[in-house]
């Protein structure tokens, strides 16, 4: 019988576990230049080698890739990504520990919850296409906060609590108790995972580690932050059973429902002594005893993107940007659901999200972003934008990251933004993360004189991350070009780079790869955005593919009426020598 480290670093089960982690990838703080695209053209070595040292104890960590995303106006939050692979075994170990200790955990907890069957999430089908990888979230969040509502008509006395600084004070020994508790057995399952998680901890300046703390962004620390106030759950279960009351949990925040304003403070102790118990402490200055009857804005907090209005003007964005809705009535539908919600007084959650609310509230920047892009008149928003950017009104380098991603979707160029783009890429001093997206934009809007350049700095770029983005923009060079700054990366002592190199050798030098990502282009939205990525512009490696490129093109001109098609059929003309345009 298979031990469960066996079973954790199965190679099918390693497999499966690196698409949930592409998948969270590309929704990560951090993102990677290809989004591991390389990493999934190797899975016939990588996985069996991450198998084999997981199994030998011989696994070693990579560190994290940190930065700092803003809290509030005037706090921020530490964030950590692992690099890939430990990103698998860290979801791996983390995802087996959840199919283990889910069903012993209380009803009460409602976030990162397994799920049983396809039926429990309804109307799934009719999600989004860009909102259907988020369905746990984007029902779950919504249930919960409708169960609370629903328990708000029944008891007098709402506590709220949340734990302070819950995912930096996580304690590993407290941890590793807690998993054994639930019946993982194999002590090789929680050393592995302490030995990343230590690894990771951070560290003062003089080495002292804590031996606390999660990286906040992965899914797999929200498995591993959901199981550990179990013990708090149980607690307090017991309690409202005995006195009368109900309780909800989503992560470290706790919705607690009594009769008796008395209970609820005595419930609150309880609670703040289990919680101690487990080295961590409640958040003061969110602890609120509320009597009813309640407003809506008191328990309900749900972001524009979980309301009805949100969830319909992303769906009209996701028609307009997938081009099916064409022409003036998308446009017409897409400005009448935005013009609905936005509020002259600055009430309501639409009428915040405006240009001037990037720098008041830098926390809110993707979701900000997100409404930005969506916008029918958004070559003026990013206008306006680097406006800002160049006058200095961003004073964080990782959401200047975000906005200059957000440029790109937007489609958005000038000689103005090329010029604030090399000022980022050639200043040392700013965080590297915001140089590779200075990369990743130089990349889609650079003329062929800046791709030149970024080839000339490629061995001056310090991190592996900035390196793997330089690559990725340099794919428009000419072949020789492009050839050299390969040869550049691949004397490098960075495997990660040597392994991306030979992807992107691969994907312009294989005629099966260029057809099979062919067959894709019909399903993708943005075309423009699509081909770059896969580096389909520029050096077929036959005239045989360039004819099939042709044929597919002229057969969906017939279906597709579609004004950005055009730009895209002139790149294509320029790139494979073929008129197409008059087909």
């Amino acid at each position: 019988m298979a031990s469960e480290l066996e079973l954790a670093a199965d190679e099918t089960y390693l497999r499966e576990i690196f698409d949930e982690v592409q998948k969270e990838a590309k929704k990560q703080r951090i993102r990677d230049a290809v989004d591991h695209e390389d990493f999934r053209a190797n899975l016939d070595l990588e996985i069996p080698r991450i198998s084999r040292e997981m199994l030998s104890g011989r696994y070693a960590t990579s560190g994290l890739l940190r930065a700092d995303m803003a809290k509030s106006a005037y706090s921020e939050r530490p964030i950590a990504i692992p690099y890939i692979e430990d990103a698998i075994v860290y979801h791996a170990l983390a995802r087996f520990i959840q199919n283990r200790v889910d069903p012993r955990l209380s009803t009460m907890l409602m976030s990162n919850r397994l799920r049983t069957t396809e039926e429990e999430i309804p109307g799934e089908d009719e999600l989004p296409e860009r909102l259907r990888d988020e369905e746990y979230w984007f029902i779950s969040w919504p249930q919960f906060m409708g169960s609370a509502e629903t328990l708000a008509t029944q008891y007098k006395f709402a506590l709220l609590l949340d734990v302070a600084v819950y995912f930096e004070n996580i304690d590993y020994s407290i941890l590793r108790a807690l998993i054994s508790k639930y019946d993982i057995n194999d002590p090789r399952i929680p050393n592995l995972l302490l030995e990343l998680l230590n690894a990771w901890a951070w560290r003062s300046p003089d080495g002292f580690s804590r031996s606390r703390g999660l990286p906040q962004s992965p899914d797999a620390s929200s498995i591993l932050g959901s199981l550990y106030l179990d013990p708090v759950d149980k607690i307090l279960e017991s309690i409202l059973s005995k006195v009368g009351g109900k309780a909800l949990r989503w992560m470290d925040g706790y919705k607690i429902f009594v009769n008796d304003f008395d209970l609820g403070v005595r419930v609150a102790r309880e609670v703040g002594r289990a919680v101690r118990d487990l080295m961590l402490n409640l958040n003061e200055s969110k602890t609120v005893l509320m009597p009813g009857p309640f407003k809506d804005t008191e328990l309900v907090e749900i972001e524009f993107l979980f309301t009805t209005p949100g969830k319909e003007i992303l769906e009209v964005a996701t028609l307009v940007n997938r081009a099916k809705i064409k022409g003036d009535k998308a446009i017409t539908r897409l400005r009448a659901s935005l013009g609905s919600l936005w509020k002259d007084d600055d009430a309501g959650i639409w009428g915040r999200y405006t240009q001037v609310d990037l720098w008041k509230r830098p926390h809110l920047t993707d979701k900000v972003m997100l409404y930005l892009v969506a916008f029918p008149d958004r070559l003026k928003i990013a206008s306006g934008i680097l406006d800002d950017l160049r006058t200095g009104k961003c004073k964080s380098d990782y959401q200047e990251a975000i906005i200059l991603r957000s440029l790109g979707d937007m489609h958005y160029e000038s000689d103005d933004l090329r010029s604030h783009l090399w000022g980022v890429i050639t200043n040392a001093q700013r965080h590297w993360y915001l140089r590779c997206q200075a990369l990743y934009l130089m990349g889609k809007v650079g003329r062929a004189s800046d791709l030149i350049g970024l080839k000339k700095i490629f061995e001056k770029l310090g991190h592996t991350y900035e390196k793997r983005y330089c690559v990725a923009a340099c794919t428009r060079l000419d072949k020789q070009d492009r050839e050299e700054l390969y040869e550049l990366g691949s004397t490098a002592a960075d495997f990660r780079l040597s392994r991306l190199i030979s992807y992107f050798r691969r994907l312009t030098a294989s005629q099966e790869t260029c057809r099979a990502t062919l067959d894709e282009i019909h399903y993708r939205t943005k075309w423009n955005e699509y081909l770059y990525q896969l580096h389909l512009l520029r050096d077929f490696p036959s005239r045989d593919v360039q004819v099939h490129l042709r044929d597919q093109i002229a057969e969906r001109q017939k279906h597709l009426a579609d004004p950005v098609l055009k730009g895209i059929l002139s790149d294509l003309q320029k790139a494979v020598g073929l008129n197409i345009l008059r087909l």
